[in-house]
């Protein structure tokens, strides 16, 4: 299971726009120094933003593709919720933390 320590080693969070950005990554993720370069020149510091067909923002982590909203739960408390991550506002792209709940799904969308 992922973890807060290496989403925060991965990532960076602004609370406030709800933005998630790459960091930039350690030599000892990469197979070749060359391939460490080339992905930090390439990605370090950019904002996550590619959606699914469902119009969520999503990461792929090791090979895994996680929903940011998630993603940014685990960054903010240390727990992959359990529940879903409801955007209150309803627009599936606001990751502020003040837009984010863990809901059970009887009570999402409300």
């Amino acid at each position: 299971m992922i973890t807060q320590k290496l989403v925060k080693e991965f990532f960076d969070y602004n609370p406030t726009t709800g933005a998630l950005f790459r960091k930039e990554r350690d030599l000892k993720w990469f197979p070749s120094k060359a391939t460490w370069k080339m992905w930090n020149k390439r990605f370090a510091n950019q904002e996550l933003d590619r959606k699914n067909d469902k119009g969520y923002k999503r990461v792929f982590i090791e090979g895994v593709d996680y929903p940011l909203h998630r993603i940014i739960w685990l960054w903010m408390t240390g727990v992959f919720p359990e529940n879903q991550i409801d955007h209150i506002n309803q627009n599936k792209t606001d990751n502020k933390w003040e837009n984010l709940r863990e809901v059970k799904n009887s009570e999402n969308f409300k």
